[in-house]
């Protein structure tokens, strides 16, 4: 097979979507060396990013200068589509909501994460829900075949979008590995102070929580009369001015740390040191942040929603995250009972023993198998 991959989340900002992207395609790169890969990255107007090159023979990169409303122009206004830019190929994956035609009887192949656009649309921007509403509408419908994330998400695949269900695979991702444990000692550097800290990592946007696990530590911090901080640190999103006009409004503001612009090395440190990990979101397609600190070795405290249980098990203690006096129990639990963070520490170890990258490649090729020879070309 010749298959195409739109590797472009790769060189986007940092997000889970790109470290999907990443990950899976280092994995194919090791247990395929039969079918030939184009890794396709579309450069925007004003980016600084590069290709990621691959040394195995059978994966080449190919990069086009073509800003993504330009690209959405051309794919929904002109006879040009991903065929005339890619080249000669038999399968299409698309790893992120993005506008895809195919002219030459490509199949085409769309990973969708999660529904979140659909289940909570007053949480992104009008502009983008205006961009995925598209995408769902106009373009997703000619797909061939979907991948997600979790058993979760394909209810809401199947149910919302009322897509056949034999023409849809879960498949689970895995820690990234771009991560690694850093000295405790070095966490004082990187946040200037030395005291004990919980940390959460996640986009910040209104989805991820944030402004409620803001006042549930503060309520934390007029009970637990030890010192301790929280630690908030991952990318802009959008619509976060609630989040930080919540932060500002906390009696407790200073123990709150926000961190916008860490490296991968930098969040392996604050891993490290962190008393546990809390991931308060209100909904998640799967949750890699979890992963990510079970495989530090850190106790999680998460929402018992969406896809999160099914991804966890019992290796974390689980609350209703809307609730902000469970949320401050919780915390509450963690800080006071040792025993059970370590509990849930070596659960957290034998959880990660379900997910791989490996995995993940392995079934993601039966995948593009199956379409290929059940469909062929159209």
């Amino acid at each position: 097979m010749r298959i195409g991959i739109d590797a472009t989340a790769i060189i986007t900002y940092p997000s889970g979507i790109s470290v999907y992207t990443l990950n899976l395609i280092r994995a194919l790169t090791q247990i395929d060396k039969y079918n030939n890969y184009i890794l396709f990255y579309t450069i925007g107007m004003h980016s600084r990013a590069r290709p990621v090159f691959f040394p195995q023979s059978n994966f080449k990169s190919s990069a086009k200068f073509l800003p993504e409303r330009f690209k959405r122009a051309i794919m929904k206004f002109t006879p040009l589509s991903f065929s005339h830019l890619i080249g000669n190929i038999d399968l299409f994956h698309s790893i992120d909501y993005k506008a895809v035609k195919l002219t030459r009887g490509e199949r085409w192949i769309a990973t969708i994460h999660d529904l979140i656009f659909i289940l909570f649309p007053e949480n992104i921007t009008k502009c983008y829900l205006k961009t995925i509403m598209d995408y769902a509408e106009n373009y997703l419908p000619r797909a061939d075949y979907i991948i997600t994330d979790s058993e979760c998400s394909k209810r809401d695949i199947i149910n919302i979008l009322n897509w056949p269900e034999d023409r849809i695979s879960v498949v689970y991702g895995a820690v990234n590995f771009r991560i690694q444990p850093g000295a405790r000692q070095k966490a004082q550097e990187i946040l200037g102070f030395n005291q004990p800290y919980i940390l959460t990592v996640s986009t910040f946007e209104p989805r991820k929580n944030y402004s409620r696990l803001f006042r549930a530590f503060d309520r934390l911090k007029a009970i637990y009369k030890q010192p301790i901080k929280l630690v908030a640190a991952g990318t802009l999103g959008w619509l976060y001015d609630d989040i930080f006009n919540t932060h500002r409004k906390c009696r407790f503001s200073d123990d709150i740390v926000i961190l916008t612009n860490v490296s991968n090395a930098q969040l392996g440190i604050l891993y490290s040191g962190a008393e546990f990990f809390v991931y308060p979101s209100i909904y998640e397609g799967f949750g890699l942040p979890i992963l990510e600190a079970q495989y530090m070795g850190k106790a999680v405290l998460a929402g018992n929603n969406s896809s999160i249980p099914e991804v966890v098990g019992d290796s974390a203690l689980l609350v209703n995250v809307k609730d902000e006096e469970e949320l401050v129990r919780g915390m509450l639990t963690l800080l006071e009972d040792p025993d059970l963070r370590t509990k849930l520490v070596q659960k957290g170890y034998s959880n990660l023993r379900r997910f791989s990258w490996e995995k993940t490649a392995q079934e993601t090729l039966s995948v593009y198998e199956r379409v290929f020879h059940q469909l062929g070309k159209k």
